[in-house]
C-alpha cells in the first residue's frame, strides 16, 4: 500500500491531498495518507517564490525523515508574490500561491507544482510586510480586516465562496500526481 506523509496536520492540507488522489488514482483507497506536524523552516509568512518553495520542500524532507515507511512526502506552502509593474498604466499588486513539493523515495526524486496566484489586497500585503512576516500573513491580516473570512482559508472570501484554498491545493496536487507519474 502506498503510504503518502503530508509535512503538516492541517485539515485543509491533508483533504486536499486526499481530494487528488481521488480524482487521479483509480485504486484510490489503497493509499495510506498521514500528515505530521513539521516546521517549515521559513518565515510564518514566505514572501517571494524562493522562500515559499524552501518552504514546501523543507516540510516534504522532514516529513519523510519522521515517517521511514511512507512511500512519498508532500510539502505544502503558501507565499505572497509582488506582481510588479511592467505595463504602462498597469499597477504592480500582489497574489497569494502554494508550492507543492512532493519527494519520491523509491526514486529519490523530488516533483514541484504550484497553484494559481489568487490577488490578495495590496494594503494588507504592504501590512504584513510592516508588522513582520515572522508575526502575520496575509490570511490573518484579511481576517482582521474582514472577520469573515477565515484566516486558514481567504480565498474563500476572496472569490465569493467559488474557490476554496483546499479545491486550489487538490487541483495543484493533481497536476503534480500527473507530472510525478505520467499517467495517462
Amino acid at each position: 500500500m502506498p503510504k503518502i506523509v503530508i509535512g503538516s496536520e492541517s485539515k485543509i492540507k491533508i483533504n486536499a491531498v486526499r481530494k487528488a488522489i481521488k480524482a487521479v488514482f483509480e485504486n484510490h483507497k489503497a493509499f495510506g495518507i498521514k500528515g505530521i506536524n513539521v516546521p517549515s523552516m521559513v518565515c510564518q509568512q514566505p514572501i517571494g517564490w524562493e522562500e515559499t518553495y524552501l518552504g514546501a520542500r523543507n516540510r516534504a524532507q522532514q516529513a519523510i525523515k519522521l515517517d521511514p515507511k511512507a512511500t512519498l512526502s508532500i510539502g505544502i506552502e503558501n507565499g505572497i508574490f509582488l506582481i510588479p509593474n511592467q505595463m504602462p498604466g498597469a499597477e504592480e499588486f500582489w497574489i497569494d500561491q502554494a508550492f507543492v513539493v512532493m519527494f519520491v523515495k523509491k526514486s529519490s526524486k523530488y516533483f514541484l507544482a504550484s497553484s494559481a496566484g489568487l490577488r490578495v489586497p495590496t494594503l494588507l500585503a504592504k501590512k504584513v510586510l510592516q508588522i513582520g512576516q515572522n508575526k502575520t500573513t496575509i490570511g490573518r491580516m484579511i481576517h482582521l480586516t474582514i472577520p469573515e473570512a477565515p484566516p486558514d482559508d481567504p480565498h474563500s472570501y476572496l472569490t465569493k465562496g467559488k474557490l476554496a484554498r483546499e479545491d486550489i491545493l487538490a487541483q495543484t496536487l493533481e497536476m503534480l500526481f500527473y507530472n510525478a507519474f505520467a499517467i495517462k
